[in-house]
């Protein structure tokens, strides 16, 4: 199954063929193209196609990668909880815009969120890990299986080496709002 569009359509589709044994490719249609890129495809879907031919011909081209799932629909790559589910909530609120506006939207609702649309002044849920360990203090946890996070423009946003598509999910989970400590955690520090 090939799915030809942006991140979200990807996770439609995977949420679609999980477990049946299908394999799913990539065509890049949308704003930024994460998980396309992530897997080395040109942003531009022609020359995607191209790859895509060429890479099926090849022996071990269709590989395994780990899905996520929460509330019963599968991720990609990854999912936020907290800030980043609120700042995607006010991309999704303009819609219609985010094909043509695409980076400077995402910017504009980071911001606006930080500054108006997201509770900066307690934190907002706990994780408890199997092992016991709890951390009770979460503004925004990003649970990811590849690196970079997302682009801003070309520009990586990476946030753990350790995510890679042959390892389980890495949690990331920032708990402060100060805004020098969320740009560092996503320029990789």
């Amino acid at each position: 199954v090939i799915g030809f569009g942006g991140d979200g359509t990807l996770n439609e589709v995977a949420t679609g063929i999980a477990g049946t044994g299908a394999a799913l490719g990539v065509l890049p249609g949308g704003s930024t193209n994460v998980f396309a890129r992530t897997i080395g495809l040109p942003n531009d879907p022609v020359a995607a196609v191209k790859q895509l031919v060429v890479a099926l011909r090849e022996p071990g081209a269709i590989r395994p990668i780990g899905l996520g799932k929460v509330n019963g629909r599968y991720f990609c790559f990854h999912t936020g909880v907290g800030y980043d589910a609120a700042v995607v909530r006010a991309v999704e609120r303009r819609a219609s815009l985010k094909r043509w506006a695409g980076h400077p939207l995402f910017i504009y609702a980071a911001l606006r969120t930080w500054a108006v649309g997201y509770d900066r002044s307690s934190p907002h849920f706990a994780l408890r890990f199997p092992d016991g360990e709890v951390i009770d203090d979460g503004y925004f946890t990003i649970v990811l299986n590849t690196n970079p996070y997302t682009y801003l423009g070309n520009r990586p946003l990476d946030l753990s080496p350790a995510a890679t598509l042959d390892r389980g999910l890495v949690a990331i989970t920032f708990r402060t709002m100060r805004a020098a400590s969320i740009l560092s955690g996503l320029g990789g520090g």
